[in-house]
């Protein structure tokens, strides 16, 4: 079998021109921009040791996406952003629930079935030195019980992508 060179570089060109197709076409790794549940779900783990993690699709809600929704924009609204998304987690705050004397919380929120719903470019408001009020962009997040549809509670995260 005689090898033909010529041959040889033209299929090593095509190769390389579709496997650069592949990493720059739109949607690609090489330009997604990260997932912004993953931002909040890291940047709520590191400020305030909170875990979200993805439900599992199997497990209803009893609440629909649409509700929590409306329930976060108006609860959240005085922190504006646009809306990113709503995702169903499952969520946990080791740091809210109850404790008697020295014995550790008890959580009350302990991977609970929960709409988070992101906000992009919603403003974390703090107070400086003096009673002086600063204010930053920050990513939001609403978390809404996904079974009963009451709001949990509204947080800042770092902004989102």
């Amino acid at each position: 079998m005689k090898y033909n060179a010529g041959a040889g570089l033209l299929i090593a060109g095509a190769l390389i021109t579709g496997l650069a197709f592949l990493a720059l076409r739109p949607g690609s790794a090489a330009n997604r921009k990260p997932d912004a549940l993953r931002v909040a779900a890291a940047s709520l783990k590191h400020d305030y040791e909170i875990t979200v993690t993805q439900a599992n699709p199997a497990e209803p809600p009893g609440v629909s996406r649409l509700d929590a929704l409306k329930t976060a924009k108006r609860e959240a609204r005085f922190l504006g952003g646009e809306v990113e998304d709503a995702h169903l987690v499952y969520f946990t705050d080791p740091h809210f629930g109850k404790q008697r004397g020295g014995a550790p919380v008890i959580p009350f929120y302990k991977h609970r079935l929960t709409w988070i719903v992101l906000f992009r470019h919603g403003t974390e408001l703090s107070l400086g030195p003096g009673g002086g009020v600063g204010s930053q962009t920050a990513g939001v997040a609403a978390l809404v019980d996904a079974k009963t549809g009451a709001l949990i509670t509204v947080i800042t995260t770092n902004d989102l992508p």
